[in-house]
C-alpha cells in the first residue's frame, strides 16, 4: 500500500477501511496528476482528503468509523449472530452525541437461534431481538475495562412502563467487547415485534439500570421521552421494525406470560407487588439477576 492510500484510509477510518473501488478512484486521480511538484501534489492530496469526508453521507462515514453489527458479532465469537446480522439485519446508523459520550445505534436483527449463545428464557421465549450499539466518549479519550463506565441499553415500547418493561424483565441479556477504545455492545431481549404498531424506542443512558430521572413516561398517551434536564447521558433512538409481524393478541399474551413469570420468581422476590416499585425502592440485588453479562478481551 503506498502513502497515498495509507493517508486516504487513515483520514476514513480509525478502525474500519473505505471500499477498494473508492480508495482506487481517489488514487487513480490523484496519480493522473504526478506532473504536479512534491508541495502542490500535497496539497492536492489534503483536499480530496476533506472533500471526500465532507460529502459522504453521515450514515456512510459511521460504516467506516465503527464496526457494523455483523463484524462486532464475529469479534464477540458469535459467528452464527454474524451471519444472522448479515442476511436477516437491519442497519441503522444512527449517532448521537449527547454528555459524556457518543452512542451509534448500529442495527438489529430477530429472530429463533440466531445466536450461538442461548439462555433459559429461550425455553418460554425463543424469539429474540438483538440491538447493536457502539459508544465511545467525546473527549477522545479511550472505554477502558474497569475504567468505571456504566451503560444502559435498552429497547422500550410506547404504552408499556418503562421501569416495568425494559431489559431487565424482557429476559435481557448483552454480550460487549471493548475494541479500539470503542464499547460495542449487543443487548438480547425478547423480540418486540408484535408492538410494531407502536411507538418503539431503543434507550441508551449512562446509568447501571433504567432511570426514571432519565428518561420521562407519560401516562396519558404511553410516550417516552429524553429527560432534557437530566445532566448524563439519555439518548433515544426510534426503532422500526417489522410493522407486518404486530399482533395485539400475542402482544396480549406475552404480557400475560411475563406476567405469570413474574409471580413465580419468589426466588429472586420478583412477585407481582415487587414489580410495583418504582426504580428508587428497588434495590441493586432486585434490579439486577435477570441481565446476564459477557464481555469480551482483546
Amino acid at each position: 500500500m503506498n502513502d497515498i492510500e495509507k493517508i486516504l484510509k487513515t483520514a476514513l477510518s480509525p478502525n474500519r477501511y473505505p471500499s477498494e473501488e473508492l480508495n482506487s478512484k481517489i488514487v487513480k486521480e490523484l496519480k493522473e496528476s504526478g506532473n504536479m511538484n512534491t508541495g502542490k501534489r500535497k496539497l492536492m492530496i489534503a483536499a480530496v482528503i476533506v472533500m471526500v469526508i465532507l460529502i459522504l453521507p453521515a450514515t456512510v462515514y459511521a460504516a467506516y468509523q465503527y464496526l457494523m453489527p455483523k463484524e462486532a458479532a464475529r469479534e464477540m465469537q458469535d459467528n452464527r449472530l454474524s451471519e444472522a446480522f448479515k442476511e436477516e439485519g437491519k442497519d441503522v446508523l444512527k449517532t448521537v452525541t449527547d454528555g459524556s459520550y457518543t452512542v451509534t445505534y448500529l442495527g438489529h436483527v430477530t429472530g429463533e437461534s440466531i445466536s450461538e449463545r442461548t439462555g433459559s428464557a429461550w425455553e418460554l421465549f425463543p424469539d429474540r431481538m438483538y440491538v447493536a450499539v457502539a459508544v465511545e466518549r467525546t473527549d477522545g479519550t479511550a472505554i477502558k475495562d474497569g475504567d468505571g463506565h456504566s451503560i444502559f441499553v435498552t429497547p422500550l415500547v410506547q404504552g408499556l412502563t418503562p421501569w416495568k418493561y425494559n431489559i431487565v424483565t424482557m429476559n435481557g441479556s448483552y454480550m460487549e467487547k471493548i475494541i479500539g477504545g470503542v464499547l460495542y455492545r449487543i443487548t438480547e431481549c425478547d423480540n418486540i415485534e408484535v408492538f410494531a404498531d407502536k411507538k418503539l424506542y431503543l434507550a441508551v443512558s449512562d446509568t447501571p439500570f433504567f432511570s426514571t430521572e432519565a428518561f420521562n413516561y407519560d401516562e396519558n398517551t404511553g410516550e417516552i421521552s429524553a429527560n432534557e434536564a437530566y445532566k448524563g447521558t439519555n439518548v433515544l433512538f426510534d426503532m422500526k421494525l417489522d410493522s407486518s409481524k404486530a399482533d395485539a393478541k400475542k402482544a396480549e399474551a406475552y404480557l400475560k406470560e411475563l406476567e405469570k413469570e413474574w409471580n413465580s420468581d419468589t426466588e429472586s422476590g420478583n412477585t407481582d407487588k415487587d414489580q410495583k416499585k418504582t426504580e428508587a425502592d428497588k434495590t441493586d440485588s432486585e434490579k439486577t439477576p435477570r441481565i446476564e453479562q459477557e464481555k469480551n478481551s482483546d
